[in-house]
């Protein structure tokens, strides 16, 4: 993998300027040459360096990206923040109930974006794989919640 994505432009192409500084004879067709072959050589490697990494199995999960943003004007002079976090299956929360987690003290679940849709968190609601939640939480509870968040499911080694 790593000879694959490495850095190959500069060398060749700063080397090639070398005989046009010399002055010899088809310097000019020898440097066109090299930066032909890097160009094409990063483009084909630019465009298979994905497909290359999950073949080889060194991706992770594909991070959700929100379609909503929320905006707090305010909440900056406060101790608190929103925390955004997107669940999977591994999480240890997941298929469960708001009202039979144990949140840390000072934290309150906003919204949960479900499937591009806002799902009203209630006691009732269930926490489903790839929910986005938008948390507010207290500066001092914010290490608790992300370690809770964190935890995983436990998962037999293979």
């Amino acid at each position: 993998m790593i000879s694959w994505a490495g850095l190959r432009g500069a060398v060749p192409i700063v080397l090639a300027t070398f005989p046009m500084i010399a002055g010899l004879e088809n310097a000019q067709l020898f440097f066109n040459v090299v930066f032909f072959v890097v160009l094409t050589s990063a483009l084909i490697q630019g465009a298979t360096i994905s497909p290359f990494a999950q073949k080889l199995g060194l991706t992770g999960p594909n991070k959700v990206v929100p379609l909503h943003s929320l905006e707090l004007v305010s909440i900056g002079q406060t101790n608190a923040e929103i925390i955004e976090y997107t669940f999977n299956e591994e999480t240890r929360i997941v298929g469960k109930p708001l009202a039979e987690i144990e949140f840390p003290d000072d934290v309150l679940i906003n919204a949960i974006i479900r499937k591009g849709e806002l799902v009203t968190p209630y006691g009732e609601t269930v926490i489903k794989d790839k929910d986005i939640l938008y948390i507010l939480v207290s500066r001092s509870s914010k290490k608790d919640l992300k370690k809770m968040l964190g935890e995983r499911k436990n998962i037999p080694d293979d």
